[in-house]
């Protein structure tokens, strides 16, 4: 442990996020101090993290020693409650001058503390130029932030390995990124939840099929319109809006109006009951058979012709026999797959036993328009084109960003094995998109060496 360890920490903003951090830093065994300027969010954050707590210990995730223990490190307090922390972070919602403000605060009670901010979207340097203080760091934990695995990190050298030890201590792998708007994890993970939002408004597909295919290819445990839902949709329309505008206002950015109308309308996902779906949903049953997509493939060439996807469209592919085009399948199946298709020159009774065939192996296959990229190529295509971008701009390499969409979001695979496998069909498949579009949201990224 390094002479300046993280051994107390401070959390301003009892959100859900700060919540989350204080959560994982209690979990720790750090003493931990949580401030909210509103008394009454204190008070139901600390019955919020007592009731998580107790959750944990009745599923068997905690026992209820490690609990007490938990819960007696926990202080919900004011300002002055920091005095001690060695590391104070910052979790207010996303505004310049507020956070700016409540930092000069921080920066002047608490003067010998390490100071972070848990923005997402706001330039880490400019705060830090703002209070005076360029050795501010950026945390940005992923939610929910006990079960995540990451927390992405902006800060001079000096400052690395106290940090890096830190998010060890909370079992969290440290990458440290350039100081950049949504860093890697919302970055990078951005663009598919909007290619999802053009995919539904186009009529590709419904959201249920939508989130299994895209669940499905990268071994996700949700799909991005349950995502968005766990979410709340109040949040995520206000986070693609800030991203989008910080970033310049790029089409590939442009926030879905969708989103933003249902959280207007009051459908905020799973804190109100419904949102793109109604909630609790129920669950589907588990197939009786799962198999890998090779032995599949062959199971489907006793039907008919079959290919996959390389962005051409089936009409442009086809022979004199008919083709069933199938999409990419990159992630181990898991439970309860769903494989997009469609078709060129079959009858109705050629797609009707391709979809018993799959049945029989436990796959749901999904039926879509002829277009190019079906849904995972498509959606494979703009997460790596944008990862692409962040590498260009240095925010970081692919590997890093591989691991960052891993570990922040439980994914099985991430765009640079994504481009590994698929590069071809990935630049084929935005060619055609934008050649269809003509906005700009599909054109490539510059290559890096």
């Amino acid at each position: 442990m390094t002479d300046n360890a993280i051994r107390r920490v401070g959390v301003v903003g009892a959100g859900r996020m700060g919540t989350g951090i204080a959560q994982a830093c209690m979990l720790s065994g750090l003493p931990t101090v949580l401030v909210d300027r509103d008394p009454p969010t204190a008070d139901r954050a600390q019955r919020t993290l007592r009731d998580a707590l107790d959750r944990a210990v009745e599923r068997g995730r905690l026992n209820a020693a490690e609990r007490d223990r938990a819960l007696a490190g926990l202080t919900v307090g004011r300002l002055d409650a920091l005095a001690d922390s060695d590391l104070i972070i910052e979790a207010i919602p996303e505004d310049f001058e507020a956070k700016a403000a409540l930092l000069r605060d921080l920066a002047a009670t608490v003067p010998t503390a390490r100071l972070a901010t848990n923005t997402r979207t706001l330039s880490v340097t400019a705060l830090g130029q703002a209070i005076g203080r360029t050795d501010l760091a950026g945390l940005h934990f992923v939610p929910p932030v006990p079960r995540t695995r990451v927390v992405e990190v902006v800060c001079a050298a000096p400052a690395w390995a106290p940090l890096n030890e830190f998010a060890m201590r909370l079992g969290k792998v440290a990458l440290r990124v350039a100081d950049s708007p949504g860093f890697l994890v919302d970055r990078c993970s951005q663009p598919l939840f909007l290619e999802a939002g053009r995919m539904r408004a186009e009529g590709l597909a419904d959201v249920d099929a939508l989130d299994g295919c895209l669940a499905t290819a990268l071994g996700a445990p949700l799909g991005p319109f349950a995502q968005i839902d766990l979410t709340g949709t109040n949040v995520a329309a206000e986070h693609a809006e800030r991203l989008w505008q910080a970033l310049g206002q790029p089409a590939r950015f442009a926030p879905d109006p969708k989103v933003a109308e249902l959280a207007a309308s009051g459908k905020l996902g799973w804190q109100s009951g419904s949102g793109f779906y109604d909630h609790p949903r129920p669950t589907p049953e588990t197939p009786e058979a799962v198999n890998e997509v090779g032995p599949f493939m062959e199971l489907l060439a006793q039907v008919c012709p079959v290919a996959t996807t390389d962005g051409r469209t089936a009409a442009e592919r086809a022979g004199s026999n008919g083709l069933a085009l199938l999409d990419i399948a990159p992630a181990p199946f898991m439970e309860r797959p769903c494989l997009a298709f469609t078709t060129a020159g079959l009858d109705a009774a050629t797609r009707h036993e391709l979809h018993k065939t799959a049945r029989h192996e436990g796959i749901a296959l999904v039926e879509v328009s002829d277009s190019p990229g079906l849904i995972a190529l498509r959606a494979a295509s703009v997460l790596v084109n944008e990862a692409g971008f962040a590498a260009a701009e240095g925010v970081g390499d692919l590997e890093t960003i591989d691991r960052a969409l891993q570990l922040g979001l439980s994914w099985t695979i991430g765009p640079k094995r994504l481009s590994e496998r698929f590069a071809p069909a990935i630049r084929q498949t935005l060619q055609k998109l934008e050649a269809r579009d003509g906005r700009g949201i599909y054109l490539p990224a510059p290559e890096t060496s």
